[in-house]
C-alpha cells in the first residue's frame, strides 16, 4: 500500500513538473508579406491600429473609443464613396487568429458608405482575419502588424448577391484617437 502510494506520488509529480515547464506556444501564424493589398487609383488608404480600443458607435461617425481590443481600421476614400473596416483582436500575444465565429460575433466589421449609390445593405456572413506582429518586444509606438483579413457578405435582401473583400496589409499605430 505504501509503495503504490509512493509511486502514484512520483507520477503525479513527474506530470506536475512537465506540465509546469511547458512553454506557451501561442497561435503560430503563417502570413506571407507579399502580393499585399494596393489602395485603388484616385484614392486615399490607412491602415491602422490602436491599443485598448473599441468602436464607438454613439455619433454619425465611428470612431475609437477605450476598450479592450487592439482595434485594427482601415479606410479607403475616394470622393463620395468611404469604406471602413475594423477588426477587434485580443489585447494578448504577437499573433492571433479570427474565424467566422469571431466574425458573427461582430468582432469584425465593414461599413460602406456613398452619397449617390443605390446600395444593397449587406451583413458579413464569413470570414477569418490573420495577424501577426513583426517587431515583438517594441514599443506600440514602433510596432508594425501584418494582417490578412478576408470577409464574406451577402444581402437579406437579394439572397442571390454576396461580395467578398479581402485585405492583405501593413498596420502601423495610430497617432489620433479618432479615425
Amino acid at each position: 500500500m505504501k509503495r503504490a502510494t509512493i509511486q502514484l506520488f512520483v507520477l503525479y509529480a513527474a506530470i506536475a513538473i512537465n506540465f509546469s515547464c511547458a512553454k506557451d506556444k501561442g497561435v503560430v501564424v503563417n502570413i506571407e508579406d507579399k502580393d499585399l493589398t494596393q489602395c485603388p487609383a484616385n484614392s486615399s488608404c490607412t491602415f491602422l491600429f490602436n491599443e485598448n480600443a473599441d468602436i464607438n458607435t454613439g455619433g454619425s461617425l465611428f470612431m475609437t473609443a477605450a476598450g479592450n481590443y487592439r482595434l485594427f481600421h482601415t479606410n479607403m476614400s475616394r470622393p463620395g464613396y468611404n469604406i471602413l473596416l475594423f477588426v477587434k483582436a485580443p489585447m494578448n500575444g504577437s499573433n492571433f487568429e479570427l474565424g467566422k465565429a469571431d466574425v458573427l460575433a461582430g468582432r469584425v466589421k465593414l461599413i460602406s458608405s456613398c452619397v449617390a449609390c443605390n446600395m444593397i445593405p449587406v451583413k458579413e456572413i464569413d470570414g477569418y482575419v490573420k495577424g501577426k506582429n513583426l517587431t515583438p518586444g517594441k514599443s506600440i509606438n514602433k510596432s508594425k502588424w501584418l494582417l490578412e483579413i478576408k470577409v464574406i457578405m451577402a444581402s437579406d435582401v437579394n439572397a442571390s448577391y454576396s461580395d467578398t473583400v479581402f485585405v492583405k496589409q501593413y498596420f502601423y499605430p495610430n497617432s489620433t484617437t479618432s479615425i
